[in-house]
Protein backbone atom coordinates (compact mmCIF):
# COMPACT_ATOMS: atom_id res chain seq x y z
CA UNK A 1 0.00 0.00 0.00
CA UNK A 2 1.50 3.32 -1.14
CA UNK A 3 1.90 6.08 1.46
CA UNK A 4 2.86 9.60 0.37
CA UNK A 5 5.15 11.12 3.00
CA UNK A 6 5.89 14.42 1.28
CA UNK A 7 4.29 16.55 -1.42
CA UNK A 8 6.35 19.30 -3.10
CA UNK A 9 4.73 21.92 -5.35
CA UNK A 10 6.15 24.48 -7.78
CA UNK A 11 3.89 26.93 -9.66
CA UNK A 12 0.86 24.74 -9.02
CA UNK A 13 -2.40 26.70 -8.82
CA UNK A 14 -1.88 29.43 -6.19
CA UNK A 15 1.29 27.92 -4.76
CA UNK A 16 4.55 29.12 -6.27
CA UNK A 17 6.64 27.12 -3.85
CA UNK A 18 5.79 24.82 -0.97
CA UNK A 19 5.84 21.38 0.54
CA UNK A 20 3.87 19.48 3.14
CA UNK A 21 4.60 16.37 5.16
CA UNK A 22 1.72 13.89 5.25
CA UNK A 23 0.68 11.44 7.97
CA UNK A 24 -1.53 8.36 7.61
CA UNK A 25 -4.39 10.78 8.35
CA UNK A 26 -3.70 14.46 7.67
CA UNK A 27 -6.14 17.24 8.58
CA UNK A 28 -5.47 20.48 6.68
CA UNK A 29 -6.72 23.70 8.27
CA UNK A 30 -6.26 27.37 7.51
CA UNK A 31 -8.06 30.41 6.12
CA UNK A 32 -9.61 30.59 2.67
CA UNK A 33 -7.01 30.61 -0.11
CA UNK A 34 -4.36 29.00 2.08
CA UNK A 35 -3.79 25.99 -0.22
CA UNK A 36 -5.99 23.31 1.35
CA UNK A 37 -7.93 22.32 -1.76
CA UNK A 38 -4.83 22.88 -3.91
CA UNK A 39 -3.02 20.18 -1.95
CA UNK A 40 -5.94 17.78 -2.38
CA UNK A 41 -6.00 18.37 -6.13
CA UNK A 42 -2.26 17.80 -6.40
CA UNK A 43 -2.65 14.54 -4.49
CA UNK A 44 -5.56 13.55 -6.73
CA UNK A 45 -3.20 13.67 -9.72
CA UNK A 46 -1.28 10.80 -8.10
CA UNK A 47 -4.08 8.72 -9.63
CA UNK A 48 -2.89 9.55 -13.13
CA UNK A 49 -5.00 10.33 -16.18
CA UNK A 50 -7.34 7.39 -15.95
CA UNK A 51 -10.85 6.77 -14.60
CA UNK A 52 -11.36 7.18 -10.86
CA UNK A 53 -14.86 5.73 -10.94
CA UNK A 54 -16.91 4.81 -13.98
CA UNK A 55 -16.11 7.17 -16.83
CA UNK A 56 -15.05 10.00 -14.51
CA UNK A 57 -11.38 10.70 -15.11
CA UNK A 58 -9.30 12.90 -12.85
CA UNK A 59 -9.11 15.57 -15.58
CA UNK A 60 -12.91 15.63 -15.87
CA UNK A 61 -13.32 15.99 -12.12
CA UNK A 62 -10.73 18.77 -11.75
CA UNK A 63 -12.12 20.74 -14.70
CA UNK A 64 -15.68 20.28 -13.40
CA UNK A 65 -14.78 21.56 -9.92
CA UNK A 66 -13.33 24.77 -11.40
CA UNK A 67 -15.78 25.22 -14.26
CA UNK A 68 -16.95 28.73 -15.11
CA UNK A 69 -20.33 28.70 -16.81
CA UNK A 70 -19.87 26.30 -19.74
CA UNK A 71 -16.08 26.51 -19.78
CA UNK A 72 -14.12 23.56 -18.43
CA UNK A 73 -10.34 23.28 -18.70
CA UNK A 74 -7.23 22.50 -16.69
CA UNK A 75 -5.59 25.91 -17.08
CA UNK A 76 -6.27 26.62 -13.41
CA UNK A 77 -3.64 24.03 -12.45
CA UNK A 78 -0.81 26.39 -13.46
CA UNK A 79 0.04 29.50 -11.43
CA UNK A 80 -1.44 32.64 -13.01
CA UNK A 81 -3.05 30.41 -15.65
CA UNK A 82 0.24 30.23 -17.51
CA UNK A 83 0.49 34.00 -17.98
CA UNK A 84 3.72 34.36 -16.00
CA UNK A 85 5.09 30.82 -15.83
CA UNK A 86 5.25 28.03 -18.37
CA UNK A 87 5.83 25.02 -16.13
CA UNK A 88 4.42 23.59 -12.91
CA UNK A 89 5.66 20.62 -10.87
CA UNK A 90 4.03 18.17 -8.47
CA UNK A 91 6.56 15.93 -6.74
CA UNK A 92 5.58 12.91 -4.64
CA UNK A 93 7.89 11.22 -2.15
CA UNK A 94 6.80 8.03 -0.39
CA UNK A 95 7.90 6.07 2.64
CA UNK A 96 8.71 3.28 0.16
CA UNK A 97 11.38 5.62 -1.27
CA UNK A 98 9.48 6.11 -4.51
CA UNK A 99 10.03 9.51 -6.16
CA UNK A 100 7.72 10.64 -8.96
CA UNK A 101 7.15 14.07 -10.43
CA UNK A 102 4.38 15.37 -12.70
CA UNK A 103 5.52 18.17 -15.01
CA UNK A 104 2.82 20.43 -16.48
CA UNK A 105 4.06 22.29 -19.57
CA UNK A 106 2.08 25.27 -20.83
CA UNK A 107 1.82 25.86 -24.59
CA UNK A 108 -0.16 28.46 -26.49
CA UNK A 109 -3.10 26.18 -27.20
CA UNK A 110 -2.59 23.14 -24.97
CA UNK A 111 -1.05 21.67 -21.84
CA UNK A 112 1.30 18.69 -21.85
CA UNK A 113 1.72 16.48 -18.79
CA UNK A 114 4.88 14.43 -18.26
CA UNK A 115 5.79 11.85 -15.65
CA UNK A 116 9.38 11.74 -14.37
CA UNK A 117 9.80 8.41 -12.62
CA UNK A 118 13.06 8.97 -10.76
CA UNK A 119 14.62 11.42 -8.25
CA UNK A 120 15.36 14.76 -9.91
CA UNK A 121 16.49 18.27 -9.01
CA UNK A 122 13.24 20.21 -9.11
CA UNK A 123 14.86 23.58 -9.71
CA UNK A 124 16.64 22.22 -12.78
CA UNK A 125 13.45 20.54 -13.91
CA UNK A 126 11.72 23.93 -13.92
CA UNK A 127 14.14 25.37 -16.44
CA UNK A 128 15.37 22.65 -18.81
CA UNK A 129 13.86 22.63 -22.27
CA UNK A 130 11.33 20.06 -23.35
CA UNK A 131 13.78 17.94 -25.32
CA UNK A 132 16.09 17.78 -22.30
CA UNK A 133 13.09 16.90 -20.14
CA UNK A 134 12.35 13.92 -22.34
CA UNK A 135 15.95 12.85 -22.86
CA UNK A 136 17.93 13.27 -19.63
CA UNK A 137 15.14 13.55 -17.06
CA UNK A 138 13.22 10.69 -18.64
CA UNK A 139 9.92 12.55 -18.82
CA UNK A 140 7.19 10.43 -20.42
CA UNK A 141 4.13 12.24 -21.79
CA UNK A 142 0.99 11.05 -20.02
CA UNK A 143 -1.58 13.62 -21.16
CA UNK A 144 -2.22 16.32 -23.75
CA UNK A 145 -5.03 18.77 -22.96
CA UNK A 146 -6.50 21.49 -25.18
CA UNK A 147 -6.53 24.81 -23.36
CA UNK A 148 -9.98 26.27 -22.60
CA UNK A 149 -11.70 23.51 -24.53
CA UNK A 150 -10.73 20.52 -22.45
CA UNK A 151 -10.36 17.15 -24.09
CA UNK A 152 -7.22 15.84 -25.70
CA UNK A 153 -5.22 12.66 -25.60
CA UNK A 154 -4.78 10.77 -22.33
CA UNK A 155 -2.89 7.68 -21.35
CA UNK A 156 -3.93 5.21 -18.67
CA UNK A 157 -0.66 5.59 -16.74
CA UNK A 158 -0.94 5.14 -12.99
CA UNK A 159 1.27 7.86 -11.53
CA UNK A 160 1.39 6.51 -8.00
CA UNK A 161 -1.81 5.35 -6.29
CA UNK A 162 -5.55 4.76 -6.69
CA UNK A 163 -7.33 7.84 -5.34
CA UNK A 164 -10.92 8.86 -4.57
CA UNK A 165 -11.75 12.52 -3.94
CA UNK A 166 -14.93 13.38 -2.02
CA UNK A 167 -16.70 16.74 -2.29
CA UNK A 168 -20.34 17.65 -1.86
CA UNK A 169 -20.60 18.89 -5.46
CA UNK A 170 -19.53 15.45 -6.70
CA UNK A 171 -22.13 13.34 -4.88
CA UNK A 172 -24.58 13.39 -7.79
CA UNK A 173 -21.81 11.86 -9.90
CA UNK A 174 -21.30 9.24 -7.22
CA UNK A 175 -24.97 8.31 -7.45
CA UNK A 176 -24.91 8.02 -11.25
CA UNK A 177 -21.81 5.83 -11.07
CA UNK A 178 -23.18 3.59 -8.33
CA UNK A 179 -26.42 3.05 -10.20
CA UNK A 180 -24.45 1.91 -13.26
CA UNK A 181 -22.61 -0.84 -11.31
CA UNK A 182 -25.26 -1.63 -8.74
CA UNK A 183 -25.53 -5.38 -9.37
CA UNK A 184 -21.84 -5.82 -8.64
CA UNK A 185 -22.01 -3.61 -5.54
CA UNK A 186 -25.01 -5.46 -4.12
CA UNK A 187 -23.44 -8.87 -4.81
CA UNK A 188 -20.40 -7.84 -2.75
CA UNK A 189 -22.59 -7.13 0.29
CA UNK A 190 -21.59 -3.46 0.35
CA UNK A 191 -25.14 -2.11 0.28
CA UNK A 192 -26.33 -3.92 3.39
CA UNK A 193 -23.19 -3.01 5.34
CA UNK A 194 -23.52 0.68 4.48
CA UNK A 195 -27.26 0.70 5.26
CA UNK A 196 -26.75 -0.84 8.71
CA UNK A 197 -23.80 1.49 9.38
CA UNK A 198 -25.66 4.71 8.57
CA UNK A 199 -28.66 3.56 10.64
CA UNK A 200 -26.62 4.53 13.70
CA UNK A 201 -27.37 8.20 13.02
CA UNK A 202 -30.36 8.15 10.64
CA UNK A 203 -33.03 7.64 13.29
CA UNK A 204 -34.41 4.61 11.42
CA UNK A 205 -33.30 1.02 10.96
CA UNK A 206 -32.19 0.36 7.40
CA UNK A 207 -31.23 -3.10 6.24
CA UNK A 208 -30.20 -2.48 2.62
CA UNK A 209 -29.94 0.01 -0.23
CA UNK A 210 -31.90 -0.51 -3.44
CA UNK A 211 -31.46 0.89 -6.94
CA UNK A 212 -34.78 1.46 -8.70
CA UNK A 213 -36.27 3.99 -11.11
CA UNK A 214 -38.28 6.94 -9.81
CA UNK A 215 -40.23 8.92 -12.38
CA UNK A 216 -38.21 7.21 -15.09
CA UNK A 217 -34.87 8.22 -13.55
CA UNK A 218 -32.38 6.02 -11.68
CA UNK A 219 -32.75 6.44 -7.93
CA UNK A 220 -31.20 4.92 -4.81
CA UNK A 221 -33.38 4.02 -1.82
CA UNK A 222 -32.65 3.12 1.77
CA UNK A 223 -34.71 -0.01 2.56
CA UNK A 224 -36.25 -0.34 6.00
CA UNK A 225 -37.04 -3.54 7.84
CA UNK A 226 -40.77 -2.90 7.34
CA UNK A 227 -40.16 -2.92 3.55
CA UNK A 228 -40.63 0.82 3.20
CA UNK A 229 -38.29 2.66 0.85
CA UNK A 230 -36.82 6.10 1.47
CA UNK A 231 -34.99 7.89 -1.31
CA UNK A 232 -31.37 8.61 -0.41
CA UNK A 233 -31.93 12.17 -1.60
CA UNK A 234 -34.67 12.63 1.03
CA UNK A 235 -32.78 11.63 4.18
CA UNK A 236 -30.71 14.79 4.63
CA UNK A 237 -27.48 15.92 3.06
CA UNK A 238 -25.22 14.51 5.78
CA UNK A 239 -26.65 11.01 5.58
CA UNK A 240 -26.60 11.18 1.77
CA UNK A 241 -22.91 12.17 1.83
CA UNK A 242 -22.07 9.28 4.16
CA UNK A 243 -24.06 6.69 2.22
CA UNK A 244 -22.76 7.61 -1.23
CA UNK A 245 -19.16 8.28 -0.19
CA UNK A 246 -18.73 5.09 1.82
CA UNK A 247 -20.32 2.99 -0.93
CA UNK A 248 -17.99 4.47 -3.55
CA UNK A 249 -14.89 4.05 -1.37
CA UNK A 250 -15.74 0.45 -0.49
CA UNK A 251 -16.38 -0.41 -4.13
CA UNK A 252 -13.39 1.38 -5.67
CA UNK A 253 -11.04 0.42 -2.79
CA UNK A 254 -8.52 3.25 -3.31
CA UNK A 255 -5.16 3.59 -1.60
CA UNK A 256 -5.75 7.28 -0.83
CA UNK A 257 -9.01 8.97 0.23
CA UNK A 258 -9.24 12.77 -0.10
CA UNK A 259 -12.16 14.69 1.47
CA UNK A 260 -12.65 18.42 0.93
CA UNK A 261 -14.59 20.34 3.64
CA UNK A 262 -15.08 17.18 5.67
CA UNK A 263 -17.55 18.86 8.02
CA UNK A 264 -19.95 19.98 5.26
CA UNK A 265 -23.55 18.99 6.09
CA UNK A 266 -22.43 16.90 9.08
CA UNK A 267 -24.19 17.25 12.42
CA UNK A 268 -22.18 16.17 15.52
CA UNK A 269 -23.39 12.54 15.39
CA UNK A 270 -22.72 12.25 11.66
CA UNK A 271 -19.30 13.80 12.12
CA UNK A 272 -18.39 11.30 14.82
CA UNK A 273 -19.54 8.38 12.66
CA UNK A 274 -17.47 9.74 9.78
CA UNK A 275 -14.43 10.19 12.02
CA UNK A 276 -14.66 6.58 13.24
CA UNK A 277 -14.85 5.36 9.65
CA UNK A 278 -11.83 7.42 8.60
CA UNK A 279 -9.89 5.93 11.52
CA UNK A 280 -10.91 2.45 10.30
CA UNK A 281 -9.63 3.26 6.81
CA UNK A 282 -6.26 4.32 8.24
CA UNK A 283 -6.06 1.22 10.42
CA UNK A 284 -6.72 -0.80 7.26
CA UNK A 285 -3.66 0.71 5.58
CA UNK A 286 -5.22 3.52 3.55
CA UNK A 287 -4.00 7.11 3.64
CA UNK A 288 -6.56 9.84 4.30
CA UNK A 289 -6.20 13.60 3.77
CA UNK A 290 -9.07 15.94 4.66
CA UNK A 291 -9.62 19.69 4.79
CA UNK A 292 -11.77 21.50 7.33
CA UNK A 293 -12.90 24.92 8.54
CA UNK A 294 -14.41 23.42 11.69
CA UNK A 295 -12.49 23.14 14.95
CA UNK A 296 -15.04 20.58 16.11
CA UNK A 297 -14.32 18.43 13.05
CA UNK A 298 -10.56 18.80 13.50
CA UNK A 299 -10.54 17.73 17.15
CA UNK A 300 -13.16 14.99 16.69
CA UNK A 301 -11.23 13.31 13.87
CA UNK A 302 -7.81 13.76 15.49
CA UNK A 303 -8.97 12.42 18.87
CA UNK A 304 -10.43 9.28 17.28
CA UNK A 305 -7.34 8.49 15.18
CA UNK A 306 -3.98 8.31 16.92
CA UNK A 307 -2.24 8.42 13.51
CA UNK A 308 -3.63 11.86 12.68
CA UNK A 309 -1.63 15.04 12.19
CA UNK A 310 -3.12 18.55 11.99
CA UNK A 311 -1.39 20.87 9.52
CA UNK A 312 -2.05 24.58 9.69
CA UNK A 313 -1.52 26.22 6.29
CA UNK A 314 -0.87 29.81 5.25
CA UNK A 315 -0.05 31.25 1.84
CA UNK A 316 2.10 34.38 1.62
CA UNK A 317 2.88 35.74 -1.85
CA UNK A 318 2.68 32.24 -3.25
CA UNK A 319 4.89 30.68 -0.55
CA UNK A 320 3.21 27.87 1.39
CA UNK A 321 3.79 27.95 5.16
CA UNK A 322 3.07 24.89 7.28
CA UNK A 323 2.75 24.34 11.02
CA UNK A 324 2.25 20.85 12.46
CA UNK A 325 -0.08 20.63 15.47
CA UNK A 326 -1.47 18.09 17.91
CA UNK A 327 -4.96 18.21 19.42
CA UNK A 328 -3.35 19.62 22.56
CA UNK A 329 -1.72 22.38 20.50
CA UNK A 330 -5.08 23.30 18.98
CA UNK A 331 -6.78 23.40 22.39
CA UNK A 332 -3.99 25.51 23.83
CA UNK A 333 -4.17 28.01 20.97
CA UNK A 334 -7.94 28.08 21.31
CA UNK A 335 -7.64 28.90 25.03
CA UNK A 336 -5.37 31.80 24.12
CA UNK A 337 -7.96 33.13 21.70
CA UNK A 338 -5.99 32.05 18.62
CA UNK A 339 -8.02 30.43 15.85
CA UNK A 340 -5.96 27.90 13.86
CA UNK A 341 -8.26 28.49 10.90
CA UNK A 342 -7.24 32.12 10.61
Amino acid sequence: MIHIDRLVLRNFRGIVRGEVELAPLTILVGPNNSGKTTILEALALAHGFRPIFGNYDIQNILSYIHRTYASESLDHLVYSYGARVSRALIAFRTREEVARTIVIDVHRDHLDFYLVDKPVNLEELLTIDREELRRSAGGKEIAHVHRFRGGGGFSLVKVLADVVIVRYDLVHRFQDFLYSVWTDIANRGITSRVAEWVSQIAGEKYIDILAEPFGGKPTLYLYRGDRARVRVGDVGDGVKMLVLSRTVVEYVDPEIVLWDDVEAHMNPRALQLLALWLAELVDGGKQVVVTSHSLEAVTTIAELCDKATIVRLALENGELRTEYLSVEDVEKLKSLGIDVRA
